[in-house]
């Protein structure tokens, strides 16, 4: 890629100017810099206009356990951990997921529990993205379910959207043949694909997936990361410092406390 892009580089009689509130890594731009191929880009990093400490909770529930290689049992653990908090938010969440796998055992569960079978949407059987978030919008009380599509380019502003769920750290597939090919590649030239490929695209995935709560100034909520590898982990340090800086609380009186207290805000429309 960082080859093929260089040559459209060389061949463009134009500066180049690359923007965006996840290209950087814990303020560090090389992860996308080498992918591109760039070796003596000027950078600059903007520090964000919100107040995410005052606006925002990040909430990492201790109940829900370690994600294993199936499912089984953690997509339950995670609704049983984020529905008080979004029953609290009347609703008005994203409950992303990070695999079509949880997303359909969550929407079954939902379907069979009364309180929320009919108060959410869920992606999949051919709906158009921008079908399932005008419903989102037009309903204010319900959970929006989906998968990496939603993780970004969508935007709800005011306090349509107070609560984003996320179930897992958005690691890519080992499956996925693209993604063992890179891996292969630096294998070969002595790196670590870990550290090189799969760490730092985790860490940008789960950016743009958290960037999904707080879209203007006015904007407040808690993002719920139900992976305890967030803190558990020596790598989860390298998550959290690329986090904006919201206040952690593992209480779950915490979490609910402040959550009412946001939902209860009068309605505002988007900024």
């Amino acid at each position: 890629m960082a080859g093929e892009f260089q040559r459209l580089v060389a061949e463009a009689e134009a500066s180049w100017i690359f923007s965006s509130a996840t290209l950087s890594i814990d303020g560090d731009f090389s992860h996308f810099a080498r992918r591109l191929g760039f070796e003596d880009a000027r950078e600059l990093l903007v520090s964000s206009p919100y107040d995410y400490r005052r606006n925002t909770l990040l909430y990492v529930p201790q109940e829900v356990p370690v994600p294993g290689r199936t499912a089984e049992g953690f997509t339950k653990a995670v609704l049983e951990a984020a529905l008080p908090v979004a029953s609290a938010a009347g609703g008005r969440a994203f409950f992303l997921f990070t695999s079509y796998r949880a997303l359909d055992e969550a929407r079954e569960m939902l379907g069979d529990d009364p309180a929320w079978k009919e108060r959410f949407v869920a992606q999949g059987a051919g709906r158009p993205r921008s079908l399932l978030l005008e419903e989102f919008r037009s309903r204010k009380d319900c959970i929006l379910l989906g998968t990496r599509s939603f993780w970004q380019g969508v935007d709800v502003r005011g306090n349509d959207l107070i609560l984003v769920v996320i179930d897992r750290l958005p690691f890519e597939a080992p499956g996925n043949p693209v993604y063992r090919a890179r891996q292969q590649a630096v294998r070969a030239r002595g790196g670590d694909p870990f550290n090189e490929i799969s760490l730092p695209e985790a860490v940008l995935a789960l950016k743009q997936g958290v960037g999904r709560l707080v879209r203007g100034e006015s904007d407040k909520g808690v993002v719920m990361i139900c992976d305890q590898r967030l803190l558990a982990r020596g790598y989860g340090r390298r998550f959290l410092a690329s986090l904006p800086p919201m206040p952690l609380t593992r209480d779950p009186g915490e979490a609910l406390r402040f959550m009412t207290r946001v939902a209860g805000e009068p309605r505002r429309e988007a900024a």
